[in-house]
């Protein structure tokens, strides 16, 4: 009986084993060589952005790789970064997420996996791929907003109509399977610089882009941030950038190509 009590045991023990590291089991970040790989600090609320600082930092990389600290874009204490693999192979990124104190209140890792790009090779699929949603599909955030631009300081000139925005621009190229997170866009290069620097102060790591909208009065200069391969991971950066920002007027697009005249 007794012999009977600490076979059980053990099995129990193993079953217990396996189903812990299958639940810990990380969604793998797919990549290319040479291309950067964006990454943001993972919130349950706004309380925890409150006073905090943030650490990126490798845990592992590929032994052909001559990535650091600074390799982090932006900078390593941003709340969201890229790198830009220099080797094929696993890299496990670790992000800490320090309270006012000091003390560690979050830690999280990131396990990208990069592979050499070539000409004929589309973007491998993460664990919970997706299909390819067509441009027409696109899911929309339709939600009541306020006139104030996504950083919440008034300018001398006005954003663009959002929601019209959305409309009239599909006909600008678009980056195949690539997604981007609109911020605010602008008539003028200096409105959307100042918007630029005002999500730079929350630590964004956000970008210009140019565009030409006939229908909008020409061009426009759109205030955007990362590069996400499915649109499941660009709507949770969505949600965690409405709650840092304070703001809802912020859309998921597909990246486009700079207007070039």
């Amino acid at each position: 009986m007794k012999k009977l009590i600490g076979l059980m045991t053990i099995i129990f023990l193993i079953v217990s084993f396996l189903l812990i590291i299958s639940c810990a089991k990380k969604e793998v970040i797919p990549g290319y060589v040479g291309e950067p790989i964006h990454l943001a600090a993972k919130i349950s609320s706004p309380s925890d952005t409150v006073g905090c600082t943030f650490k990126w930092s490798f845990v592992s990389k590929p032994e052909d790789s001559n990535l650091d600290v600074l390799s982090f874009q932006p900078t390593s204490r941003n709340f969201n970064i890229y790198f830009v693999p220099d080797a094929p192979g696993e890299y496990v990124v670790e992000n800490i997420i320090y309270d006012p104190t000091g003390k560690e209140k979050k830690k999280d890792t990131f396990i990208c996996q990069v592979i050499e790009a070539t000409p004929t090779e589309e973007a491998p699929e993460t664990v919970t791929a997706e299909p390819a949603i067509p441009e027409e599909e696109l899911p929309m955030v339709e939600e009541e907003v306020e006139e104030a631009p996504a950083a919440k300081v008034i300018y001398e000139e006005k954003p663009a109509p959002e929601k019209k925005e959305r409309i009239v621009a599909k006909g600008i190229p678009i980056v195949s399977g690539k997604y981007t997170i609109q911020l605010s866009s602008w008539k003028t290069y200096n409105g959307a610089k100042k918007a630029l620097d005002e999500v730079k102060k929350n630590g964004i790591d956000a970008y210009i882009q140019k565009a030409y909208i006939p229908e909008l009065g020409g061009i426009w200069y759109r205030v955007r941030t990362g590069s996400f391969s499915t649109y499941s991971e660009a709507k949770q950066s969505l949600k965690q950038l409405q709650n840092l920002l304070g703001c809802k007027d912020l859309w998921i697009d597909f990246m486009r190509k700079d207007y070039s005249e």
